[in-house]
């Protein structure tokens, strides 16, 4: 056989070859390594998706608030004249409040929605991201009122990242203080509102004083470590402490914190909040640190425009 001819022929056979083994390359590449590839797309878009529904969900935040703040006038203002016209105002003021705290808490709800899903994703490809989707996901629940939840899994991430590393470690340290800031935030809006709901002092005392230990716990360890944070630490332990010691008219009579949820769509969660704080106050805790006690001082007493 002519030489050239046999060259031609191995050429083509060996061709033949590798374009039939194309496909299993591609799949070999999709189940492996490419999996992974698209799966991190997959939860990008989500987690992208979620930022552009967190926009939303603060523009219906600042409306609940605001709604928030015309009730809260509308009602010291009935209660100051006695009047009939300005009680049916409290009362419509009141439940526009209602609606558009409803309305917030359904746009944090599709926050926390595709943050749950790209939390499944990472978690499946063993992505390091995945506290801080779960700390953004949870900080989405505790403003749609899913206090018991958001709380949960906030504890949960700050016990996982405590038992990688401290707050000065570079990999955890931020994250961690984060989760800690949500975590106590989470509670202190549950103590809020159970203050405001009327619910007795051990229900809601147990919720201010596991807010008050975290806030005290980031702004001593923020002091030790110069945190750039500190001041606001130390300001949300001030208020924590100034909840406990006011008095039921004076919490009444204050407007709530910015980021947190209506009284409306919360009241089960507080109770079921309560109910885990007490829970776990009669299980073994930490030594409480120098000074965490309800007899410190609550700094001015005010909480201004709240959060």
């Amino acid at each position: 056989m002519n030489s050239n001819l046999l060259d031609r022929v191995v050429r083509s056979k060996v061709l033949w070859t590798l374009w039939a083994c194309l496909p299993v390359a591609a799949l070999a590449w999709a189940f492996g390594p490419g999996h992974a590839v698209f799966e991190r797309d997959r939860a990008a878009r989500l987690i992208e998706s979620a930022r552009v529904a967190e926009a939303r969900a603060e523009v219906a935040q600042a409306a609940a608030h605001a709604a928030h703040r015309a009730a809260l006038a509308a009602r010291l203002r009935a209660e100051e004249t006695g009047s009939s016209a300005d009680f049916a105002e409290a009362t419509a003021a009141r439940e526009a409040e209602d609606a558009a705290y409803l309305a917030a808490a359904e746009q944090w709800r599709a926050v926390a929605e595709p943050l749950g899903q790209a939390r499944s994703i990472l978690e499946a490809i063993g992505d390091p991201r995945v506290p801080k989707v779960r700390v953004a996901r949870a900080k989405a629940l505790v403003r749609s009122g899913e206090l018991l939840e958001g709380v949960v899994e906030l504890e949960a991430v700050v016990d996982e990242l405590s038992s990688r590393g401290s707050a000065s470690d570079p990999a955890t340290g931020g994250l961690l203080e984060e989760a800690r800031h949500e975590l106590g935030t989470g509670l202190f809006f549950g103590a809020r509102l159970l203050r405001h709901a009327g619910a007795s002092p051990e229900e809601w005392g147990a919720v201010a004083t596991a807010a008050r230990r975290q806030f005290r716990f980031l702004a001593e360890s923020g002091r030790e470590r110069g945190s750039e944070r500190f001041d606001e630490h130390h300001h949300n332990l001030e208020m924590a402490l100034d909840l406990e010691q006011a008095s039921y008219e004076e919490v009444l009579g204050r407007p709530l914190p910015k980021q947190c949820p209506g009284t409306s769509n919360c009241q089960n969660q507080c109770k079921s909040l309560a109910g885990h704080c007490k829970g776990k106050s009669k299980g073994k805790r930490p030594a409480p640190r120098k000074g965490d006690d309800r007899s410190t001082g609550a700094g001015n007493n005010e909480f201004g425009d709240g959060w």
